[in-house]
């Protein structure tokens, strides 16, 4: 049976990147976070099977629900860093991605009582510069690739990091990464291939607003970004299972 690392990304449900142009600062403060019931479904289905995971916190929304991180810790699940506030690193200064980057850990290892070695940038936005404040952060390990797409491997090795690339399938000359809104789109059969042989070990990601099917519809968004964020969410508890049948599963840190 295949190896495979089992990651979570924890943001809000509002904070995914599509959205971001639909939302002012007055009304991303009246939404509800809505976290505390799909991350602890996934805890407990992580229990029956006796997995780990690593759950990437992003780190505004830690402090608002400092428990919660607490409580997936003491589970024996792994605390990564999703950066402070879910913005994409390269659009940012250089003093803001030090305090994306740095004072995210901090504050992680505060709330959860145990170090933070691993990283993954918000939608993947990985740059050199940010490679160079990981490695000086002390963190250990980046999981913000694909599979495929290795134009900052040869930096983040240089750096002395390890990576965790996201797994993915190519398919009719584009890279459909395992997990996401690209699993809930073409299901779990289209990764069959992946269990068979592919590269070990195996990175799957999701979201824990992805097992949260009534989430709030925003209005006035468009039917492109309406059809990626909500379609299939009625799914993922059951594709989550199949998929754990598939492989054996656990945390980034298991794996240094």
């Amino acid at each position: 049976m295949k190896h495979g690392l089992l990651t979570f990304d924890v943001e809000t449900w509002f904070s995914v990147t599509d959205f971001a142009p639909y939302l002012d600062s007055e009304t991303i403060e009246s939404l509800p976070l809505r976290l505390e019931e799909p991350i602890n479904l996934l805890l407990n289905i992580l229990d029956e099977y006796n997995f780990t995971a690593t759950f990437f916190f992003v780190g505004s929304v830690a402090g608002k629900v400092p428990g919660l991180v607490r409580q997936v810790a003491e589970r024996g699940h792994e605390i990564g860093c999703h950066s402070s506030s879910h913005r994409l690193l390269y659009e940012l200064s250089s003093t803001d991605l030090e305090s994306e980057i740095i004072d995210a850990k901090h504050l992680l290892e505060d709330i959860s009582d145990t170090e933070v070695v691993g990283f993954r940038a918000p939608t993947f936005s990985l740059t050199p510069q940010a490679i160079d404040l990981l490695a000086n952060a002390g963190y250990r390990y980046d999981s913000s690739l694909w599979v495929g797409r290795t134009n900052l491997l040869s930096l983040i090795r240089e750096a002395g990091l390890e990576e965790f690339p996201i797994s993915t399938r190519r398919f009719m000359g584009k890279l459909v990464p395992l997990g996401g809104g690209y699993l809930r789109l073409v299901g779990t059969g289209f990764y069959n291939p992946l269990f068979r042989k592919g590269p070990e070990p195996l990175v799957l990601y999701l979201h824990p607003w992805e097992f949260d099917p009534d989430h709030p519809r925003l209005p006035n968004i468009s039917l492109w970004v309406r059809f990626k964020h909500y379609n299939g969410l009625g799914r993922s508890k059951r594709m989550l299972y199949k998929l754990l049948g598939k492989a054996s599963w656990s945390s980034c840190r298991s794996s240094l």
